[in-house]
């Protein structure tokens, strides 16, 4: 086939353009899949429909400017149509100004993502755009083990000192998950909280 080499002025950017043939090299970038927001009021929880598919082996989940009505803990869960499940192997690290806390549970009813004391030392205060970060979810439709790598940034509800949170989480069976949910430990979340979730393949 011939080659025809064009200007770049020659094109205006502006037009719409029809093609035939197939588009090569670009499966690896992240491709926005679902956003999940609450406009108005409060929440209990943000449940997804299904997103996970055999299209991407790895997933993105974005938190934007979220909102927990009063001092809490985060929960993430892997589902199906049938409902969410329970069973995780999990590891929390929370580093709060010059001190840290590590939690850990063998089989979780839900992976706890940050939060794991009954004080507040260690939990999200309630201003406007905490936390910050992203879940990453590793071939959650595939037959076989999915792994979640979590890290996420905040003032936390003592006394509003910067914080993060980093967890590790796996669930080890053989079913397919094609959604998941984001609960909180007290009160609910508020409006303007936005999750993002991104698809992408690591080959």
């Amino acid at each position: 086939m011939a080659i025809s080499k064009i200007q770049a002025e020659s094109i205006n950017l502006a037009d719409t353009f029809a093609f035939t043939g197939t588009v090569t090299g670009t499966p690896g970038g992240m491709v926005l899949l679902n956003t999940q927001s609450v406009t108005s009021g409060t929440v209990a929880n943000i449940e997804t429909g299904a997103i996970f598919s055999a299209t991407y082996n790895s997933y993105r989940i974005m938190f934007d400017q979220f909102k927990h009505s009063e001092p809490s803990a985060l929960y993430f869960q892997l589902g199906t149509s049938s409902g969410v499940v329970t069973g995780y192997q999990r590891n929390t690290i929370g580093l709060r100004n010059s001190t840290e806390q590590h939690t850990n549970n063998s089989s979780d009813s839900e992976i706890k993502l940050y939060g794991g004391d009954s004080s507040n030392d260690y939990k999200s205060n309630s201003n406007q755009g905490m936390p910050s970060g992203y879940i990453d979810v590793f071939n959650p439709y595939t037959a076989g083990n999915t792994h979640i790598l979590s890290h996420l940034n905040f003032g936390n509800a003592t006394d509003n000192g910067a914080q993060q949170a980093i967890c590790l989480g796996i669930k080890i069976d053989t079913t397919s998950y094609d959604r998941f949910k984001i609960t909180v430990s007290n009160g609910t979340i508020g409006a303007t909280t936005k999750l993002r979730t991104y698809g992408f393949n690591i080959s």
